[in-house]
């Protein structure tokens, strides 16, 4: 197995708990619109491909306001509330500590300010060398676009990196750039499903992934950083 290079991690789902916070949004737009509140659990299971899709799903057909005012208002409540209650999972800080011989980047279908704003307000985007948003390429995950502008930003090559994520739409978008993929089960999408998707490992929790980067792919050599 070559050994890895450069390490790829989705952002809700997988480094950061955000749903309290993008469900507060949603409701903010659906009360605009005379629509009665969802529920954390109901809004997370829309969560994925970016924000006019998540307003899509959440808005459905009974949407009074056109889709780029709800975008609109959606990104101006967002930008007020995005750190109030969204948080690192827990061992994340750790497990960035632990693999910081390895270039790492994050890939995010969020738009980039967002997902700037939030690991600079929790303290950890220096750790990463590239941070790409669902507006950063002309296309967003699951189509491999993101992947390969982030390799290029980090000089690696698809046979050393790894992308890990929570959803099928990661997996997707790491096979189709080449690339390994890692799915946490912790994060917005159900094992079963997760499972289904057919990623090369499947962890519980983020701190196993050091040992299984090790375990499988060996240390990062000093060369490699």
């Amino acid at each position: 197995m070559k050994p890895l290079t450069a390490i790829l991690f989705d952002l809700d789902g997988t480094l950061i708990d955000s749903r309290e916070d993008i469900t507060a949004s949603v409701n903010e737009v659906r009360g605009l619109c005379d629509l009665p509140a969802y529920s954390v659990e109901a809004v997370s299971k829309m969560v994925g491909l970016g924000i006019r899709a998540l307003l899509g799903k959440a808005l459905g057909e009974n949407s009074s306001l056109p889709m780029d005012e709800a975008v609109a208002k959606f990104r101006e409540h967002y930008e007020e509330h995005c750190l109030d209650r969204t948080r690192l999972y827990d061992g994340v800080e750790q497990t960035l500590d632990a693999l910081s011989a390895y270039s790492m980047g994050v890939v995010s279908n969020k738009p980039e300010r967002f997902c700037r704003m939030i690991l600079d307000g929790l303290g950890v985007a220096g750790r990463f060398g590239v941070i790409l948003g669902g507006d950063s390429t002309s296309e967003k995950k699951p189509h491999p676009e993101p992947i390969y502008r982030a390799m290029i930003s980090l000089g690696a090559r698809p046979v050393s990196v790894i992308l890990v994520g929570d959803s099928p739409v990661d997996v997707a978008a790491g096979r189709q750039a080449g690339v390994r993929t890692c799915a946490v089960t912790y994060g917005l999408v159900e094992k079963e499903a997760l499972r289904e998707a057919g990623p090369n490992h499947l962890i519980d929790s983020i701190s196993e992934l050091p040992d299984l980067i090790a375990g499988v792919y060996g240390q990062a050599e000093e060369s490699l950083r």
